[in-house]
């Protein structure tokens, strides 16, 4: 696997090359861009590509974790502010199922993380709270479509997994929603 999220973009678009059909093309197409606006941190495009009422289900921390396109997007844009530079799923495995409309994907979360969240969140692994850091934790991801949009996210993390590095890589992105320097186009 890759640290660098142009290359996680460059496999999904690879996989949109090989789709099958209409229905897995769209699919697939719809999560590349909203992958794609995360790691740049377009917020605009993130909204653009759920539903309304779009439900995001995180586990292992379980239960609702966002509801609805206003809410999925301004937590986005919190964590922006305040935790992360950039998020991307580095993919092991990604399933499409045009019948039912659901991806199913695993691999490795990434999130370049400012050292003061990092050190929050991982105090054993962070000595310089001014670098910022690479978390890298085992996730499965289930997607579903409707309407042509994402309406419905389940993870699954394994965060005893989770590796914690002092972040050298490409993706020093803003963390403001207005992009950063990672050439995904």
């Amino acid at each position: 696997m890759d640290t660098d999220p142009a290359a996680s973009i460059a496999r999904l678009r690879d996989r949109l090359a090989a789709a099958q059909d209409d229905r897995e093309r769209a699919m697939l197409a719809v999560l590349e861009r909203r992958v794609t606006a995360e790691i740049v941190g377009d917020l605009e495009a993130l909204g653009a590509a759920v539903t309304p009422d779009f439900v995001l289900r995180s586990h292992p921390a379980g239960g609702l974790t966002g509801e609805g396109r206003d809410a999925f997007v301004a937590g986005f844009a919190a964590g922006l502010a305040r935790a992360y530079r950039m998020l991307w799923m580095d993919w092991d495995h990604l399933a499409v199922d045009a019948v039912t409309g659901t991806i199913a994907a695993d691999g490795l979360m990434r999130m370049v993380l400012r050292g003061p969240a990092a050190a929050a969140m991982y105090p054993d692994s962070v000595d310089d709270p001014s670098s910022d850091y690479l978390a890298s934790t085992p996730m499965a991801i289930y997607v579903t479509f409707r309407d042509g949009l994402i309406a419905r996210e389940v993870t699954y993390a394994d965060n005893s997994a989770t590796v914690v590095t002092r972040h050298t890589g490409t993706g020093t992105g803003t963390g403001t929603g207005t992009g950063t320097n990672v050439n995904v186009k």
